[in-house]
């Protein structure tokens, strides 16, 4: 049986994935495989804290929640670029942390 990822390996694929995804919503803000692999990265986040929290890994519960963070700051932003833009939020997403307050 292979053996599984590292903490660390999981984190870097994370975080390159999540600047991947930026930069294409950068450049088309209404690009939805892109929104949905920002919506995966934090899914999975949510999954690793929980399994964390019953480990009693604290340190990699926070590390884990800053990056659900982190994904929902270009969420956010790619939004707020897109009411810039359209004067309206994008219809198609739906997704709470994209809401304009």
């Amino acid at each position: 049986m292979p053996k599984p990822p590292s903490f660390f390996k999981i984190l870097i694929s994370k975080l390159f994935r999540r600047a991947i995804y930026e930069a294409v919503l950068k450049q088309e803000p209404t690009n939805r495989q892109a929104w949905r692999g920002l919506d995966k990265i934090q899914a999975r986040y949510r999954v690793l804290i929980n399994k964390a929290l019953k480990r009693g890994q604290q340190n990699r519960v926070r590390v884990y929640q800053s990056r659900i963070a982190l994904v929902a700051d270009v969420k956010k932003t790619i939004n707020v670029k897109y009411v810039a833009i359209h004067g309206k939020v994008d219809p198609q997403r739906k997704s709470k942390d994209c809401e304009i307050l």
